[in-house]
């Protein structure tokens, strides 16, 4: 992005962008919900590479969807343990 000069900013755009994205989408009667995963490398903080600056980004991506899919599972099994009590009246 052009004239992005702190990573607070990028984050603050990648939190826009993903939120906007996460919204509920209306397809034949059903909602459907998707996610993204963001990363970002900073220049010339991170790199003046670009090549440098892309594999960071990526990797930074991939840290970001791990580290979703690990608060996914965290909380699958959180339910999968938590005793279930019938609400019979």
């Amino acid at each position: 992005m052009v004239g992005v000069d702190t990573c607070q900013t990028v984050t603050q755009v990648a939190g826009a962008v993903t939120r906007a994205v996460a919204q509920p989408y209306a397809i034949d009667g059903l909602d459907i919900r998707i996610g993204i995963s963001c990363g970002s490398a900073l220049f010339p903080d991170d790199s003046t590479n670009i090549a440098d600056l892309v594999r960071l980004a990526d990797l930074r991506m991939y840290d970001s969807k791990m580290r979703k899919k690990a608060a996914a599972t965290r909380s699958e099994m959180a339910w999968l343990t938590t005793p279930q009590t019938d609400a019979k009246p």
